[in-house]
């Protein structure tokens, strides 16, 4: 029986005795079979014309020929046919096996071999559909096989080929007659050290269990041509009959080379793009800065000396416009580094309220001199110690403090510093001043390169435009965010929030924060500390060995230590300066970092060596006009104990020296 119908038999036999032993077997043994007899080779052509029949079950000798000549017929129906022949014939059955015939049964005359001849039947039926299934998995597998894009080979557990798609022929040029045998080998060009290849083969041959698939390899393909092409393979290892066969599916990865080698060369490309822009940055930051250095140095050291009213007039003018212009070239600059992807933003351990009073003591005096009240409110909630970055943070206090002194005539400014709770605490800051306000249309284009309110906004109060620029790049590289509220002649109050990260507890060992303090300008002590009570003779001092190549900078730095009370030697360059280190007792080095001959750094390395040696150690500060992202921690990869950048001005020097100089 077939999926719940009667089994269809179609009966060739001209013997009449024979049919009528096959109806009776059918009738008592078997109701699930159903047939029809034709006793000849013509009424057998009628019945497989006009009835659909599961199986054949003939005779082979017939009244008007034999089975041989309807088997073909038979047979191309794809129905299963089963032999029935007597004693002594069985060559005959054979022949039709060969021809087409599924099974034969030898005849007897008690007809008992009718009791065999169901389950034949089932079998043969059987065999027949796991035939055509099989024929239909194959043609299944040969079209998917043939539209792949992909090389689809069977190897045998030898590494033979035993079958080879067109994917394959079209890849390496060989046609499957061409290949079929060969080895696999002959076709992929294996590393010999490769030991993943060898695993996964040793596997293959070592007949471990099935299912087992690998990794891709990339590797090289040999085609028939000569050329070689890089391809990827993939191995599945499957048992067939107990047997081991592989499935090999080879992937041309010639397009993806070529984009992986156009990205690797375009990578490159930006790599030293990146490079370049890097060294202009540095070449430009130190050509300008040098000249600087020295304006700003004189300008400041003439401020020093006895001047008329008028005399200090035109110095004071030097001296605000040289900061005004060096405000501008850092601004150029850090935007360039920050659109290069330079622009570094510190992880470190900070304490925010000194951070704060250094930024107040600077703004307040600038508040100061236009009768401005400037007031810092701190939430007490604060924690003393964050981490960060305080240089950044500094830098977008100050830009948005001085802003806010400039664009207010008169009122006060005030900065509040808040702890904001949420899912992810943070900080916020305010600046608010009672200056000329912003309207809301120009609002939303503060926040882009060279941007001001308007034109007469350069004219009146100068700038460049870039200050919110930077602030905001830097906010939002802290992962925070920035804004605005303004509106025409009631002042405005620029804000930022930025993530608050604080160190761990046993890190943590500052004490509790002096929330909620007011600082007004009179709170705060001058920067301007007059520095002539300090003059001495030149050559007197304690002795400290400036190391520099340009001119204008050993004059500048010469006269600022002379001022400060020191004696000076100066080595032009890095060679002159190890030669000169260990011939005097200099308290300190300033060293700076590019020279010819030998740069600072080798220079640095040099005398730290020789001082492992004596067990000595002179503090070593670095002096560079580069003020480059890194720089500093160059120096001190190098062995410098500090760093300053130029332009350098007497204040900032003097506390450098008085914190490295023993006793000073």
């Amino acid at each position: 029986m077939i999926d719940n119908r009667l089994t269809r038999i179609l009966l060739i036999e001209d013997d009449v005795v024979d049919q009528m032993a096959f109806k009776r077997m059918v009738n008592k043994q078997n109701p699930d079979f159903t047939h029809v007899v034709a006793g000849s080779v013509q009424e057998a052509r009628r019945a497989l014309t006009d009835h659909e029949f599961d199986v054949v079950v003939s005779d082979f000798l017939l009244g008007d020929g034999t089975l041989f000549d309807i088997l073909s017929e038979v047979v191309a129906r794809g129905l299963p046919v089963i032999v029935t022949t007597v004693i002594g014939d069985e060559s005959t059955a054979i022949q039709a096996i060969r021809d087409g015939a599924d099974d034969y049964i030898l005849k007897d005359p008690e007809h008992n071999y009718l009791k065999l001849l169901p389950i034949t039947i089932e079998k043969a039926i059987a065999n027949k559909m796991m035939v055509k299934a099989l024929r239909e998995s194959e043609e299944q597998f040969r079209n998917i096989t043939s539209s792949a894009n992909d090389g689809i080979i069977l190897i045998d557990k030898n590494g033979a080929i035993v079958f080879w798609n067109p994917a394959a022929e079209r890849m390496f040029g060989y046609t499957t007659t061409e290949v079929l045998g060969r080895d696999l080998h002959e076709l992929l060009a294996l590393p010999r050290d490769d030991d993943h290849h060898k695993g996964w083969f040793a596997t293959f041959k070592g007949s471990l269990p099935s299912q087992i698939t690998e990794k891709p390899l990339e590797l090289t393909g040999l085609c028939r041509d000569g050329k070689s092409i890089p391809v990827e393979v993939t191995v599945s290892l499957f048992s067939l009959q107990e047997d081991n066969f592989a499935t090999v599916i080879i992937r041309n990865i010639s397009e993806r080379k070529k984009v992986e080698h156009a990205l690797q060369q375009a990578r490159e490309a930006a790599e030293t793009a990146n490079r370049a822009k890097s060294q202009f940055l540095a070449n430009m930051s130190h050509e300008i800065r040098t000249p600087m250095n020295g304006i700003i140095g004189m300008a400041e050291l003439l401020l020093e000396t006895s001047l008329d009213e008028q005399q200090r007039e035109f110095a004071c003018t030097i001296m605000d416009s040289s900061r005004a212009l060096l405000t501008v070239i850092n601004d150029i600059l850090d935007l360039s580094r920050i659109e290069a992807g330079h622009m570094y933003i510190e992880n470190i351990s900070f304490e925010l309220l000194p951070l704060l009073q250094s930024v107040i003591r600077i703004v307040s005096l600038e508040a100061e001199k236009k009768g401005l009240s400037f007031r810092c409110l701190v939430d007490p909630r604060l924690p003393p110690v964050l981490i960060g970055g305080p240089s950044r943070l500094r830098q977008i206090l100050l830009n948005l403090l001085i802003n806010a002194v400039k664009f207010t005539d008169q009122g006060h400014v005030t900065l509040q510093v808040m702890l904001e709770s949420g899912l992810k605490p943070s900080l916020r800051f305010e600046v608010i001043d009672t200056g000329i306000g912003i309207h809301p249309e120009y609002q939303k284009h503060l926040f882009k390169p060279f941007t001001q309110v308007d034109s007469s906004t350069t004219r009146t109060y100068g700038g460049s435009g870039l200050g919110l620029v930077i602030c905001k790049r830097l906010v939002e590289a802290m992962g925070g965010s920035i804004g605005v509220k303004s509106s025409p002649g009631e002042g405005s109050t620029f804000w930022f929030v930025v993530p608050l990260t604080t160190p761990s507890a046993e890190e943590d060992s500052s004490s509790e924060p002096e929330g909620g303090f007011i600082h007004t300008a009179s709170d705060v002590e001058s920067r301007t500390e007059s520095f002539r009570e300090h003059s001495v003779a030149e050559n007197q001092g304690p002795l400290i060995l400036l190391v520099e190549d340009d001119p204008v900078a050993q004059k500048v730095a010469r006269f600022q230590l002379h001022r400060l009370g020191y004696s000076v030697h100066i080595a032009q360059n890095g060679r002159e300066a190890v030669e000169a280190a260990f011939k005097n007792d200099y308290v300190l080095i300033l060293m700076d970092c590019h020279m010819p001959v030998m740069d600072g750094f080798d220079a640095t390395r040099a005398i730290r060596e020789v001082e492992t040696e004596q067990e000595r150690h002179v503090p070593i500060i670095a002096m560079t006009a580069r003020a480059m992202e890194g720089d500093r921690e160059l120096c001190q990869a190098a062995g410098m104990d500090d760093y300053l950048s130029k332009p350098v001005e007497l204040v900032r020097l003097k506390e450098m020296l008085q914190g490295w100089i023993p006793g000073n």
